[in-house]
């Protein structure tokens, strides 16, 4: 330095406050010298000055600001040297906290820590994104308080949650059908067991269990209870069936409409055409075969319909079967009125023969008042 330039070029230059202690080595400026390194002689500048105010005292960690040519410090933006840390307010919360925002009484209402942990605290804090507002009034709760709004999950959206109406939550994505699964268990995406709601196959809804990996096999029975009481179930009450529980007889019944069928796949059906009547028909609705009772085979009977006619058959139409009764009454006949002879072994009975039964092999005479019965033979009509 030159002696009438003390102050001339510095190769080398520290600057201090002297009126730091040791006991606060980091609390505020108040006096700055400048130290040349070189030959050690220190200027002291004085109290620090910006603009028209000379800085002499302050609170640790407070930031100054300028409004014209008064500086002075924030009473509520503080930066923490140590933990880089940017408060607004009194923070509560120090540890790891790079930002937060506090009431001056120290309640933390904003942080943002370094692990990336964000958290708003407060009873009825909300955050508004655009024209939406997610709020949490109450412990526990997050309300979402646009009507129209949803939220979206994947990379693509590929699901989205949606108010419908009050009581009314929605799960749909435009024209794309949607699916929806309820998980018993789940390990992993190979291995797991669900109930599943199913819109993807199209004009279809499909109500399903289903499974994959060890859960594959799992989801094998279900049941329809109504307040808490199974009404209906499969493979429950019965391996591998549809059951109605209790059984019919009790008090469950089976209903579908008046105009409906109980049918089986490109096989017969059942309907009602009115009250009291029962139809069978095969798929074609023109005919039916017949019903079978017990079994298939010629150990059981069945009966059959032939054009106009009803017979009784062994199950597997082999041949006719037997009929017992107590007593058989058939249709009564004048003789004038007989139907055609030519079906061998029919037998009826005649109103109005002559005087006396027709003798065995004599045709019937009629006129008379007296019932007797008659057999074709194939040929004719004649007296048993």
């Amino acid at each position: 330095m030159a002696g009438s330039n003390p102050l001339g070029p510095v190769a080398l230059m520290t600057i201090v406050d002297t009126a730091a202690s040791n006991d606060n080595p980091q609390g505020p400026v108040q006096n700055v010298a400048f130290i040349d390194a070189a030959t050690g002689l220190q200027v002291d500048v004085g109290p620090l000055t910006i603009g028209t105010t000379a800085i002499t005292g302050g609170t640790d960690t407070r930031v100054l600001f300028q409004d014209g040519t008064t500086v002075g410090e924030s009473a509520g933006l503080t930066f923490n040297k140590t933990s880089t840390r940017l408060s607004v307010g009194v923070p509560a919360t120090t540890a790891d906290m790079l930002f937060t925002v506090s009431t001056l009484a120290g309640a933390d209402k904003f942080r943002v820590r370094d692990d990336g942990y964000v958290a708003i605290t407060g009873a009825n804090s909300s955050i508004d994104v655009g024209s939406i507002s997610i709020a949490s009034f109450a412990s526990g709760i997050l309300w979402s308080q646009l009507d129209a709004g949803q939220f979206w999950i994947g990379a693509s959206a590929g699901i989205r949650i949606a108010r419908d109406a009050d009581g009314v939550l929605a799960q749909r994505n435009g024209a794309n059908a949607q699916k929806s699964r309820l998980y018993a268990s789940f390990t992993d995406a190979s291995n797991g067991s669900w109930a599943e709601l199913d819109t993807t196959t199209a004009n279809t809804l499909i109500l399903a269990t289903n499974g994959n990996g060890t859960g594959a096999a799992t989801m094998s029975k279900f049941k329809f209870n109504i307040l808490g009481v199974s009404k209906l179930d499969y493979n429950v009450t019965n391996a591998d069936a549809l059951t109605i529980v209790p059984p019919v007889y009790t008090q469950s019944f089976v209903s579908i409409g008046a105009s409906s069928v109980l049918t089986w796949f490109n096989r017969s059906l059942i309907a009602s055409p009115a009250d009291g009547l029962i139809l069978l028909q095969d798929a074609s609705l023109t005919s039916f075969g017949r019903l079978q009772f017990g079994g298939s085979t010629a150990s059981f009977p069945a009966i059959k319909r032939s054009a106009t006619t009803i017979a009784i058959r062994l199950a597997d139409d082999s041949d006719d079967a037997d009929i017992t009764a107590r007593t058989l009454k058939g249709k009564g006949f004048t003789v004038a009125g007989l139907p055609a002879a030519g079906t061998a072994g029919r037998i009826v009975h005649v109103t109005d023969q002559l005087t006396a039964a027709a003798a065995k092999g004599i045709a019937p005479t009629g006129g008379g008042a007296v019932v007797c019965a008659v057999i074709d033979t194939g040929a004719a009509w004649v007296g048993i």
